[in-house]
């Protein structure tokens, strides 16, 4: 698989809902799926609740209706649901940018430099945090995105999607590629043709947007056909 290949722009994207990022017109001039039957009050406060969320997502973190449309959002509900509340807090905080760094405490006050204490080189932004290049931050990010192949390889994960992530996410976190793990043969035409169009996907979302929990729907779609061929 040539790695130009996970690099391909937005526009070659396989599946027509997402061809391009102009189609997200049609999906802002969908109705809603929300039908208000029996309870006024709480069908209506549900219904603008949940366009708000949409709106807010769209604006936070630049993802347009065609964007958020493909999102695996009941993933992320599913774990942060499984989380205890304090766990839960921090990692919303993670997910829409409201970490205390260096850069908003100094905008608000409470600091004079903005510059990460780590490396003293970078304004230290959330996204900084993960990639840091101070030579222990590097190492602990290279140790946490191991960590995360280890647990995908548990839940018997398709290594073909292990690769992938371990290639794509190492460019994110700007740390070493270890090259960990190997296809030990090639991919099915009809499997590789489906995993270009994940990565394509991905990529219009943003792989930054993978380490805030917002995953694409075919990654799950890939894994679940994976595990339902007959062995």
């Amino acid at each position: 698989m040539a790695a130009e290949e996970w690099n391909y722009p937005s526009n070659h994207v396989n599946d027509l809902s997402v061809y391009s990022e102009e189609q997200w017109a049609v999906y802002s001039t969908y109705p809603s799926s929300n039908k208000i039957i029996g309870h006024l009050f709480q069908g209506l406060c549900s219904t603008l609740g949940y366009s708000e969320m949409q709106y807010y997502l769209q604006q936070i973190h630049k993802l347009s209706p065609a964007k958020l449309y493909h999102v695996n959002l009941s993933a992320l509900q599913d774990f942060l649901s499984a989380k205890k509340i304090p766990q839960r807090v921090t990692i919303s905080k993670m997910i829409h940018n409201w970490n205390p760094t260096y850069s908003s405490l100094c905008r608000q006050g409470h600091e004079t430099s903005p510059l990460c204490t780590h490396c003293q080189q970078a304004i230290e932004t959330n996204l900084h945090v993960w990639t840091c290049q101070q030579p222990l931050a590097v190492t602990c990010q290279a140790l946490l995105l191991q960590t995360l192949l280890s647990n995908l390889v548990q839940v018997q994960t398709p290594l073909y999607i292990i690769v992938t992530l371990e290639y794509k996410l190492s460019l994110v976190l700007e740390v070493p590629l270890h090259k960990k793990y190997f296809l030990n043969n090639q991919v099915p035409q009809d499997t590789h043709r489906k995993l270009l169009s994940a990565i394509q996907h991905k990529n219009i979302i943003g792989w930054d947007n993978f380490l805030k929990g917002f995953t694409s729907i075919y990654w799950k779609d890939l894994y679940n056909a994976a595990h339902s061929c007959p062995q």
